[in-house]
């Protein structure tokens, strides 16, 4: 049987944290930047926790699923900047900087802040009206100024310039 293709999830280590998952109870180890040891395995920060849980589940559901044969993609993790005491400018960039360190494909959510953002509803609850926390989950504000400098974007190279044609040589 032929897989290919990726496995996308998106997760973020700070609704853990703010949850108050035991496992995420050490800011540090949320914001990547502390390892952690669980059931004799010691994890680098607690989004590799969370990919060695998405890959266990995935691996149980057929053996095929192997990391070569399956990747798994972030499609969705961040750090916000507002709306709670750990959501702070500093923290997001702590996290950025943890995410530029795995060795896995991600993307940070979101590009810029949306400040009319409000909550959605979760599992048929509705949340509590954490509007400046929704919003503030960009790594620019709305008006377009970046608000921490993104360790990765400097990995974009440039495109070099095209070689000019050479003059065509005279004939004798």
């Amino acid at each position: 049987r032929n897989h290919s293709g990726s496995f996308f999830i998106n997760t973020y280590p700070f609704w853990a944290y703010r949850a108050g998952d035991a496992l995420a109870a050490q800011l540090e180890y949320a914001l990547l930047q502390k390892p952690m040891t669980v059931d004799g395995v010691t994890y680098r920060n607690m989004l590799e926790t969370q990919l060695a849980a998405v890959r266990s589940a995935l691996l149980r559901l057929d053996e095929d699923f192997t990391t070569g044969a399956l990747p798994i993609v972030i499609g969705e993790t961040g750090w916000p900047t507002e709306g709670h005491p750990v959501a702070t400018v500093e923290n997001a960039l702590k996290f950025a900087k943890g995410v530029a360190k795995l060795n896995v494909n991600a993307y940070l959510f979101a590009a810029f802040d949306e400040e009319g953002r409000t909550p959605e509803p979760e599992y048929g609850v509705s949340p509590p009206p954490d509007a400046p926390l929704e919003g503030s989950w960009g790594i620019f504000y709305e008006n377009g100024t970046m608000k921490y400098d993104v360790p990765f974007l400097h990995f974009i190279p440039a495109p070099s310039p095209s070689p000019s044609p050479s003059p065509p040589s005279p004939s004798p």
